[in-house]
């Protein structure tokens, strides 16, 4: 299962896959027509500023570079944890295409319970890896079975931030070799 996107240099969304409206109907945002987004900023569907920053970087990558960047994150429903691969690459001049995959579904045995008013005290939820923050600890509801009271924003932990950084340093060294050779621009060969 797969949805995929391009989106112009200002974040507009410019066109969506043929299986769009199936797939958010069962995600459960049957609104989310593909004639309902189309031409709409991405931003306009996004939450959180670090969230939208850590987005905006990989875009930006992508638009001066011929290599598809891949970048996992977790996608998770109360009952179950999903685990995406994103894979974004340069469209033309002008766009960049963004593929989100499916790759795994794990049905909780025994899901952690979210509330709006009661649990443990989250200031923050990683976009990425779905753990919340709970002082300075980021903790996986999914693994440590606690019921979380979500009033935090969306963020980008400090794993998931310097995961990305490693993903784009490594397809940057891609990319060099790919346009130079192994040894580099401005070596002898």
């Amino acid at each position: 299962m797969f949805t995929e996107y391009r989106i112009d240099r200002n974040s507009r969304i410019t066109w969506v896959c043929g299986n769009w409206d199936a797939s958010t109907t069962r995600n459960g945002a049957s609104q989310l027509t593909s004639s309902s987004v189309i031409g709409r900023l991405l931003w306009d569907f996004v939450s959180g500023r670090d969230t939208r920053d850590y987005l905006q970087a990989i875009f930006h990558w992508a638009h001066g570079h011929d290599i598809t960047l891949h970048m996992s994150y977790r996608c998770d429903t109360p009952e179950e944890e999903r685990y995406y691969r994103m894979s974004v690459r340069r469209a033309g001049d002008d766009e960049v295409g963004v593929k989100h995959r499916l790759l795994q579904r794990i049905t909780a045995p025994n899901p952690p319970q979210f509330s709006l008013h009661d649990g443990q005290d989250s200031s923050a939820r990683c976009s990425v890896c779905c753990r919340y923050q709970v002082g300075d600890a980021w903790i996986d509801p999914y693994r440590t079975g606690d019921q979380m009271w979500m009033r935090g924003p969306f963020t980008v932990c400090p794993d998931c931030r310097g995961t990305a950084l490693d993903t784009i340093r490594y397809s940057l060294s891609a990319d060099i070799s790919n346009r130079y050779g192994p040894n580099g621009p401005g070596t002898a060969n």
